[in-house]
């Protein structure tokens, strides 16, 4: 496994790759002791191309980015729904829900809150009917994704 830094308006990200496909993008600098830092592989600066974009607050889709993901089917399957969440747009979990043919309000919560590549997937246009800014990275790097896009409440 490999990983990287980008440094964004929202702070320093952490990109890993097991070489070809990126499986985790992390909304802070992580500091890995079993993973070698490689600038250089394809996918990383694909990925970093794509981050510029959009933190130029272009409508990027992130559709060109070859991602392994690993989880139980029904996260998968919510993550697919979220990463189908067009820019500026949002769903709540009841939405995504209710596009699984289910009532797991909370299930959805808990996978959204799994989301191994936040921003790819963007998890954050994902929001709770009671309280619109929880996120597993915090409210306010919320809010600055949200505003980004132009996502007001």
């Amino acid at each position: 496994m490999n990983y990287t830094y980008y440094e964004s308006s929202i702070g320093i990200l952490t990109l890993v790759s097991d070489g070809n496909f990126l499986t985790h993008l992390y909304l802070d600098k992580i500091i890995f002791k079993d993973k070698e830092e490689k600038n250089d592989l394809f996918i990383f600066k694909e990925t970093k191309e794509c981050l510029d974009n959009y933190f130029k607050g272009l409508k990027e889709d992130f559709t060109s980015i070859k991602i392994k993901l690993e989880g139980s089917s029904f996260s998968k399957s919510v993550w697919y729904i979220v990463k189908k969440i067009p820019y500026g747009k949002y769903l709540t979990y009841k939405d995504i829900a209710f596009k699984l043919d289910s009532k797991a309000y909370q299930a959805v919560g808990r996978a959204v809150g799994k989301n191994p590549l936040p921003i790819i997937i963007p998890c954050h246009r994902v929001i709770g009917l009671k309280n619109k800014y929880n996120y597993h990275y915090g409210k306010e790097i919320k809010q600055k994704l949200m505003a980004l896009e132009g996502l007001k409440f």
